[in-house]
This record gives structure tokens, sequence and C-alpha cells, in this order.
């Protein structure tokens, strides 16, 4: 198949409208039910979807695949992420399940290869996403899950995104989301970000601003300049970045070897996204990175939004899942401010 539908309105499970409870657990645990037939035809395919590792410098996973078969689902219910996959086909105990929950019109359309996807939010628990993959059989399944990769990654990437940025900015998780902050930046520099609220506004220069909280110590840092010249190179970032770590973080360099490179997008503009590991060779202190290269045409600007992280001991995926995030809000719409 050479597309894919997501649809979550064709499953009958779905149509239940009682109170469920908040998700729990892990954000980076994927838990997967399925027969064991189907596994064994689809769990390398699957984890090669699901097989991303950050240097921090260390290796660390950022998702867990955890296997589970439909008997414990009453325990697993309430997890954050749920992957089901069933054979329409298919005599177990899972895929029996899952096909009884659609329709007729359903069933047709997965047998015809014409939908295989079905993805819902907040089946069993607020703040969780369930993904229903559904095909003929196995082998075709597992064929889907190979063309459609990147897009099966990014639905639970995205979805936790969503979910922790909530969280982020909402008074629950720590003290109010810092207005004033975003304020000044609007005023100061036309651009402002979301500041969550402990963070504060540690240094700021004419084209520099450096927001950071503590505990551990991360940061997000804006540097821009005006010029005509539009393009995105890494001779341009990284000549760049090495300054603003001479002049503002006391010798902080980047690490060449550990240096990767992927497009993305900030506040709709086209993006170079680096990662890697900054390093600061007097101190011997060092972690990870990731900062975006972009140019606004309005403003005649180029950017760099660059978030880094020094968190010893600790897991570090999660710190810098929150500094994407913050950094993806940046914008230079700033009326409402």
């Amino acid at each position: 198949m050479n597309r894919s539908v997501i649809c979550s309105l064709l499953l009958l499970i779905f149509a239940c409208a009682r109170p469920v409870p908040e998700a729990t657990g892990s954000y980076n645990t994927i838990y997967i039910f399925a027969d064991q037939p189907v596994r064994e035809r689809v769990e390398n395919v699957l984890a090669s979807v699901y097989d991303k590792t950050i240097r921090t410098p260390q290796e660390e996973k950022v998702f867990t695949l955890s296997w589970a078969n439909l008997d414990s689902l009453g325990r697993l219910s309430t997890a954050k992420n749920l992957i089901f996959l069933a054979e329409l086909s298919g005599g177990g105990k899972t895929s029996l399940w899952v096909v009884s929950s659609l329709d007729t019109v359903a069933r047709r359309r997965v047998a015809q290869g014409r939908d295989w996807i079905f993805v819902k939010h907040d089946v069993y628990a607020r703040g969780q996403i369930a993904i229903y993959l559904i095909a003929p059989t196995s082998t075709e399944l597992a064929s889907n899950i190979l063309i459609n990769a990147k897009m099966l990654y990014n639905l639970v990437d995205s979805s936790i995104n969503e979910r922790v940025k909530k969280y982020l900015y909402s008074p629950g998780f720590g003290e109010r989301e810092r207005v004033d902050i975003e304020k000044k930046l609007a005023k100061q520099w036309g651009f402002t970000l979301r500041v969550p609220g402990f963070y504060s506004l540690e240094k700021f220069d004419t084209n520099f601003v450096w927001i950071r909280a503590l505990k551990p110590e991360r940061w997000v840092f804006v540097y821009f300049e005006t010029t005509d010249d539009k393009s995105l190179n890494t001779k341009y970032w990284l000549e760049k970045r090495n300054y603003v770590g001479a002049q503002y973080y006391e010798g902080d360099i980047i690490l060449d070897s550990t240096l990767t490179l992927e497009e993305s997008t900030i506040d709709n503009e086209r993006a170079l996204k680096f990662s890697g590991l900054w390093f600061n060779p007097e101190s011997y202190l060092g972690g990870p990175f990731v900062s975006y290269l972009f140019y606004k045409t309005e403003q005649k600007r180029k950017y760099i939004v660059d978030c880094a992280l020094f968190a010893p001991i600790v897991r570090k995926e999660p710190y810098l899942r929150h500094l994407n995030i913050i950094a993806q809000t940046f914008t230079t719409k700033t009326e409402h401010h």
C-alpha cells in the first residue's frame, strides 16, 4: 500500500463516552499488544521505527517498547502510549478483539488496503494516544509499517510533545508562565518565546537573549544578525555558535565530531536543526544541545535558537524534550504581547 489514512471514527469501541482517569507511567514507554504470530512477523520492523537514540554524551533511547498480550490490558489501560496490532483474518485474541470493533465499512476498507491505521486520543485515559494497526495479513502489516515509518514515529513523538507542552505551561507544573519576560522579549527584540514559570531572564544584549532554569541547569538562547543573506549552512552556524560560546558561556565550544544535521521548521520557516555535544575546555564540563538556524524575511534577520543542558547523572532526554518545546514556541508575531 502506497498511502495511509489516519481514521478514528470507524472503531465502534470508541463510542463509549464514559469518564476516564488520567494517564499514568512514562512518556517514553510504548506498550504494544499483539498475538504471538503477529509479533514474530512485525517485531523487528516496529523496533526499527522507534529505535532512536540521542547522545547526551551517553546514548539514551527515546522510546522503550514493551510487548504485552491482551490479558494485561486491564492493568496497562492507563499507560500513555498504546499500539495494537491485528490481522484482519487472524484467529488470535488480540486480532479478534480489534477486528470485532470495526464496523462493516471499516473492515471492507482494511480488506481493500485503503485503511490500516486508526488513531484515537484519551480512549482509556486522559493524556493517552492509542494506535490500532490492522491489515489483512501480518506480512502486509509489516510492509505498511516499514513504508510509513516516519509518520508512525512522528505520531507518537508529536503526541508526547503536545501533552508535555500542556503540563510545561500549566500552573500545576511550577510557577505561572513568565508573561513578563515574554512581553519584554516582544517589545525589546521583536520576537518572543513562551517561557515556563521556573525560567528567568539570565542575560541579554543587543542581539542576544538567554533564559535559564536550574536543577538541572538548562537554557535557551536566541542570537540574531541583520543581513540580506538568506543562506543557511553549517559553516555559518558553527562560527556563530562558537562565537556565542566564547562571548557569553566562558568558552563553550561545539564538538564537531558529534554534530548531526536535519531539516526542520520553526515559526513556519525552513530551518536547519543541529544536534550534538557542547564542551567547555577549561572546566571539562559539557552536555547535549539542539539548535535551529533560520531566516525571517520580514525582519531581514538570521536567527539561531539554541537549547542546551548540563545534567550529570540524570536522564537527559526528558529535559531536552522540554527545551525543544520551548524553542518551537519562538515567533516574531508579537502583536498579542
